[in-house]
């Protein structure tokens, strides 16, 4: 019995010793190629960096697609064993790209590196523009510089009482961006950078006010180069899917995109208009006491009245208000099919 315990015991330390010396042989094998994070991240191209750690090496190659699978190869370039970084252009701006290096042996052996995306910048820059009344209004307009012609123009409005645009950083300004369309978004005053005013409720009580923020935007962006001016569309989430349906009277713009937005002040522009291309959105359980009222019930109301073309989405189950709603991809991929039918590029 005591010799068959003793080798029990051996084995179980030998089991241990191989263990060990195995982890340890793993943990010390040096990385061949260490891929790093990209640097110079422009809207046409970025600094690949890497490590290589072998002498061995019989080629060495970049790739770059625009899928992790590298099904959609964009780029392929031979590298030497001495280069640490290599600068790739000729990119889209606004667009998602992956790359990684592959390491050939003499042998036949090949590894890859780590997979590391990245996104191409597209050209943002903070502007501000004059009410009728006198107030400063600050907002945001992006656009790829590689534009060779003006393109339509989507103006994007927030909710009310928001500290932060809620826009900023939208994948759908993204997505819009990055297909040629310039996007603009700006704080209704009261909020963000715009100038302040007293009490925020005026603003749900005299929708003329906002109705101004919005002239005056129109106007300003209608000034711009880069744009088209005789083609704009108007996306709004809440208060602002209030001015995106009242704005869609202005002759320029083509289409209207209302999230969670209301009837009270729609003909506040134009109160003989007849609204047509809008598209509305609310959540289903999306239903809240007065001053506030049932959105979807509201986005029907909207509907009902408007003239083809017209859409309506009324998600179920949701409850989520205004910009809230765009966690969903799908909704995104909505309102970016909407919006390319109705304004072409």
């Amino acid at each position: 019995m005591k010799i068959t315990n003793g080798i029990f015991l051996l084995f179980i330390f030998t089991a241990i010793l191989a263990f060990v010396s195995c982890k340890k042989s793993t943990d010390d094998t040096p990385k061949i190629v260490e891929l790093l994070s990209p640097t110079n991240i422009t809207e046409t191209g970025f600094t690949a960096n890497w490590n290589l750690e072998s002498s061995i090496v019989q080629s060495l190659m970049l790739e770059v697609a625009t899928d992790n699978n590298f099904e959609n190869l964009i780029q392929t370039i031979a590298l030497n064993n001495t280069q640490k970084s290599l600068t790739i252009d000729n990119l889209e701006g606004a667009t998602m790209y992956f790359h990684r290096i592959i390491v050939g042996f003499n042998d036949g052996t090949i590894i890859n590196s780590k997979i590391i995306s990245l996104k191409t910048a597209y050209f943002s820059e903070a502007v501000t523009f004059t009410t009728s009344d006198n107030l400063t209004i600050a907002g945001k307009i992006n656009y790829l510089s590689s534009n060779d012609t003006p393109k339509p123009a989507i103006i994007f409005m927030h909710e009310m009482g928001v500290f932060i645009n809620t826009w900023k950083g939208s994948d759908l300004i993204n997505k819009l961006v990055e297909k040629g369309y310039v996007c603009m978004y700006f704080d209704f005053r009261g909020h963000g950078n715009s100038s302040s005013i007293a009490d925020l409720n005026i603003l749900i009580e005299d929708k003329s006010l906002i109705a101004k923020d919005l002239m005056a935007a129109m106007n300003f962006i209608k000034s711009q180069p880069q744009v088209d001016s005789s083609n704009i569309a108007l996306v709004g989430a809440s208060l602002g899917g209030i001015m995106a349906i009242a704005g869609n009277g202005f002759e320029e713009v083509r289409t209207s995109v209302s999230i969670s937005g209301i009837r009270d002040g729609i003909y506040e522009i134009f109160p003989d208009m007849t609204i047509s291309s809008a598209l509305y959105i609310s959540g289903e359980l999306d239903i809240h006491d007065i001053p506030f009222g049932n959105f979807p019930v509201e986005a029907q109301s909207m509907y009902d009245v408007t003239e083809e073309p017209k859409k309506i989405i009324i998600i179920p189950g949701a409850s989520a208000h205004g910009t809230a709603l765009l966690s969903s991809q799908s909704l995104i991929a909505e309102i970016t099919d909407w919006i390319e039918t109705h304004i072409n590029l």
